[in-house]
Formats: C-alpha cells, structure tokens, sequence
C-alpha cells in the first residue's frame, strides 16, 4: 500500500508512536499493509517489515472471530522492541466494507468482503479515549473507498499527538480510565464485580472470554481501572519475575519501587512478567497460561479452545452473561463474599442503578464511574489496614481463607516492604462492618457456615465487650461485700458491748439488797404462801367429800331412819366457803 507523507509533524516525545494498516490476504492471511511513521527495519515486498517482538500484532488487530462483526474494536499490549522493560498499549478499530463499494480493489482483492484494521501504538494505556477518536477516523478511512488514501491517518497520528501531549494549562497527563465505564462493569457482573476484584489479589489464572471483542477488552481494563495507580504505573512498566526461593515460593525482589508508590503503598503489583495482564490473547499467546514459570495470568479471548483445554485456568469469565466459574474448588472457600462483601456489593450495585441516565452522562458524581473507583479504593485501603493488624480477627468480614491465601502472594509480601504512613490512623474494619440483622437473612444468600460463623464472632465479641463489665462489677461486689462485713461486725461489737455494760450494772444492782426490793421479795413470798395453802385446802376439801360418798353407799337404811327421826342436815357433809379455806391470816 502506498502512503502520502504530506503534512506530517515532528514530536520530540509523542505518546503515539505509530498509525498501522493490518489487512487480511486471501493466501496469505493477515499482514501489515502500513505504517506511519515508517519503522527502522524497512520494508519487504512493498510491505513494513515488524520487529521480532511484534510476530502476534497482525492476530491480535484482527481478532479470532473477526468476520463476525462488521466493526469492532480491540485492546491488546505489545513489548517495546527498544526498552525490555516497558510495554505499548494498543488499539485496533476493524471494520468490514463490500468489495463492490470500492473505487479501487486492485488485484489482490478474491473476496466479496473487504476486511482492515487500524491499529494506534500508544506510550500509555488510554484505551478508551484513543478508541473514541480511532473508531471515528476507521469510519472515515473506510468512506474513502480507497486504501491507498493514507492521508487520514497520517493527519489522525498528528491530531493524537497534538490533543494527548501535556500543555502549560494542563500539565497532568490524561487518566487511562478515560471513557472506560465502571459503571458498565458492576451492572454485568453485579456482587461478582467484587469478587473478581479479590481474584486478582490471588495471582491465578483467569480467562475472560466472549463476543464482542469491545465488551471483552473494556471488561478487563474496567476492572483493573478499579485498583488505584495500576493502569498508570504497572501496564507500562514491565516488573520483572521475583526471584524463587528455595521452597519455591516467589521473593519480593530487591527492586526499589519506592518512588512510584504512594503513601498507601499503591499500585499493588500483581502485575509482572509471570503474571500477565492482557486485555486480549491471541492463539498464538496461549503458552501464557502453561509452563511452571508462569504464576498467573489474566486475559480475554475470542478463540473457543482455550475454554477447551482441561487445566489450563483457574477461573473463566463470561463478559457477555457475566458468569464467573471457579474451576479450582480450592478457591471457592476462599472467594465466597462474607455478608460485609456483600453489603459493599449490593451498596454500589444500588447507587449505579439509581439514577442510571444521570450518571451514565456524566453529571452526577454520586453512583458514577469515579465514585464506583473511590469505594473500591476505600475498600482495597480498608483491606489492606486490617490484614496489617495485629488482631487476626480483623480479616473475617473479608474472608478469612481469602485472608490467608492472600498474604502468601508475591504482590502482598512486596506491598509489606513499603512505606505506607498513610494508613497509620485508619481505623481497622471493613466498610460495610456490622452484625447479621433481618436485612441480610432476606437479602443475601447466606450459608450455614455463614450464619454460624457470624453468630459465633457475635458471642465472642459481646464475650469480649461483658468481660470489662463483669470484672468491674466482680470487684464492686468484693469491695461491697468487705465494707457490709466491717460495718456488721462493728455494729455487732457495740451491741455486744451495750449489753455486757448493762448486765454488769444490773448484777451489782441486786447484790447490793435495797429495802425497797427485799420488801417486795417478801410480799411476793407471802402471797405464794398464802395461794399454796389454799391450793391444799381444796385438794383436801375434795379428798373428804370422796370419802363421805364412799361411806354413804352403805348405810342407806340408816341414813333413811336419820330422815325419818327428822334430824336437821347430816353434820359429816359440810363446806367452807372460799374465803374461809385460807384459814386466819
């Protein structure tokens, strides 16, 4: 293909470095057809002859599964062929067009459709903004209806160049989150959106997978968008594989990344060279996800074999259903949502779904793709405080096996070797902290385990809140029952006391014999004299009268002739009255 070089610019440090043309041949598939500016390594057969380091470009800016869609859009990361250890981002807008329709075919055109693709090489990872002005600019090369015309991409290369280079009113570089929705991202996967954000703590190997292509790659950098200072700091930069020790785990390496971290320790590396992140993998990328070197990997793809191979993920995810299968039962335990993640999830999944048309323009902060990255911040620092914490307790409203597998990652033991002062006075506990009520029984699908295990850290922590209390009351109760003793027992000495005193005095009262006492003594002897002689008079009285009665049983005849000779009253029955019993005084 033939280029006009007319009207180009110079930049001394342009952030796009090159605008390519990636065409599919009848016989011999894909290839590069341009390139602007011309690359160092010439041309072969009228072609651009790419670097070694780019041999996957022309099956990564033309997808498997590219002639599905009649245009689409494509995220993927090259190396730099000039520093080992930084990385390009790119991106492809691919578009079909009817051979018919062309000014031009040339010879080489066998098909009824027309297939291309335009790719930007870019500095930095602005995926989203660069796809906003490419798509725009493939539609406009496509209207031309002649590929020989390369003067719009030549002049796209110098709009970008001009609009993303820093100005003196704006000195800060463009955010790479840029037109990449958040929002888009927790509507997909709702409650599962923190769920793969855990998973990227755990370095595993994750596959995202599905059409459109877009969906995939915007899926993917979506969530990296989410972990503070990853997109600006660790895509760009390539970190070498930390050294392995003799036990085989991986090392923090003795690299001082110190002035690209902030006081919170950010980014999280869990982006390295054995631990690929990319937003799309070719085919030909697959050995990625193999060999004992390769700890991790995160990617998407279109090709349908790699969901195919037994062993070769951990995770899949489906960017179009957004489902998240767990292939490696050993995690499961560890990325079930606690009812804390949970109430996070539902939290931001509510205020997304709010006002949807408000935030989606952009006018409303609050449920916006800025205040969705804020939470997730808020969320990674609260983490981040409570796994540094000396009360092991803190992890379980994150997930206690999550917790724990966690702190055996590479990212983790490198992010402890840090300086990170600004989580010094924060408060240890997880955003959504709280005790299970009524809200979560209806609402979340809590398991028994769940359940139980809230209900046990509840009895500990109220264990723990009544142990101050019940020490306090133990020892008002031991200083109460001490002084009640002391004052019984000085109450009981001065009663004790009292009466001694006044049984001495009254001893020494009676030995002393005043005639006032021994005349009542006296009197009071006489009249107990007096009432025992009459009580002897009485029993005598009636020992008598027996008698008689005896005695007059056997004379009746005698006391018969006694009436009739009319003597008076028998002289042997007589009685003295009461008063003369007694006797004379």
């Amino acid at each position: 293909m033939m280029s006009e070089d007319t009207g180009s610019e110079q930049f001394s440090e342009p952030i796009i470095l090159h605008i390519i043309v990636v065409g599919f041949h009848h016989t011999r598939g894909s290839e590069v057809e341009f390139c602007y500016p011309p690359l160092k390594y010439g041309e072969a057969d009228g072609r651009p002859v790419m670097p070694p380091e780019w041999q996957y470009i022309t099956a990564l800016a033309l997808p498997d599964g590219a002639h599905l869609a009649t245009e689409d859009a494509v995220f993927f990361l090259l190396p730099d062929p000039d520093d080992t250890q930084t990385q390009l981002s790119a991106v492809a807008c691919y578009r079909q067009i009817e051979a018919a329709d062309l000014e031009e075919t040339g010879s080489d055109v066998k098909r009824r459709v027309v297939q291309k693709s335009v790719c930007v090489l870019c500095r930095q990872p602005l995926f989203g903004l660069i796809k906003h002005h490419l798509s725009l600019a493939t539609h406009a090369y496509f209207g031309e209806k002649n590929f020989t015309k390369t003067q719009i991409l030549i002049d796209v290369y110098n709009h970008l160049n001009r609009a993303l280079q820093p100005s003196p009113s704006s000195p800060h570089s463009l955010s790479p989150s840029s037109c990449i929705s958040a929002r888009k991202f927790i509507l997909r996967f709702g409650r599962k959106a923190l769920v793969l954000f855990k998973l990227m703590l755990l370095e595993k190997k994750v596959l995202f997978h599905s059409h459109p292509v877009h969906n995939l790659c915007e899926t993917v950098v979506a969530l990296l968008s989410l972990f503070p200072g990853v997109l600006e700091t660790c895509l760009p930069q390539i970190q070498p594989a930390p050294p392995v020790s003799s036990e085989g785990s991986a090392k923090p390496a003795d690299v001082d990344l110190s002035s690209t971290s902030d006081d919170y320790g950010f980014p999280i590396r869990f982006c390295r060279a054995d631990t690929p992140v990319l937003p799309y993998m070719s085919l030909q990328q697959m050995d990625n996800f193999k060999g004992d070197e390769m700890l991790g990997c995160v990617a998407g793809s279109t090709n349908a074999l790699f969901l195919h191979s037994p062993n070769l993920v951990d995770v899949q995810v489906d960017t179009e259903s957004g489902s998240v299968e767990i292939l490696d039962s050993s995690l499961r335990n560890s990325l079930t949502l606690t009812v804390a993640d949970q109430r996070f999830a539902d939290q931001i999944l509510s205020a997304v779904q709010a006002d949807e048309e408000s935030c989606a323009s952009g006018t409303n902060w609050f449920g916006g793709d800025d205040w969705v990255r804020q939470q997730f911040r808020q969320y990674l620092v609260a983490l981040l405080v409570c796994s540094s914490s000396k009360d092991s307790r803190l992890m379980a409203d994150f997930g206690t096996h999550f917790g724990r597998l966690w702190k055996e990652q590479y990212n983790y033991l490198h992010w402890t070797r840090l300086a990170h002062p600004a989580i010094t006075d924060i408060e240890p506990k997880h955003p959504c902290k709280g005790q299970i009520g009524l809200a979560d029984l209806r609402d979340h699908n809590l398991t028994q385990d769940q359940i139980r295990q809230s209900m046990s850290e509840t009895k500990m922590r109220v264990g723990e809140a009544l142990t101050p209390l019940q020490q306090k009351l133990g020892a008002a109760a031991s200083t109460t029952k001490t002084e009640l003793g002391g004052a019984i027992a000085s109450a009981s000495s001065a009663v004790g006391g009292w009466i001694s005193s006044w049984r001495t005095k009254n001893t020494a009262g009676t030995s002393a014999g005043s005639p006032g006492r021994r005349s009542h003594r006296d009197s009071t002897k006489s009249r107990g004299s007096t009432k025992s002689a009459n009580s002897a008079n009485r029993l005598a009285f009636v020992s008598h009268t027996k008698d008689i009665g005896d005695s007059c049983d056997g004379d009746d005849d005698e006391e018969e002739e006694d009436d009739d000779d009319g003597g008076g009253h028998n002289s042997r029955f007589y009685a003295l009255p009461p008063e003369n019993m007694a006797g004379p005084e």
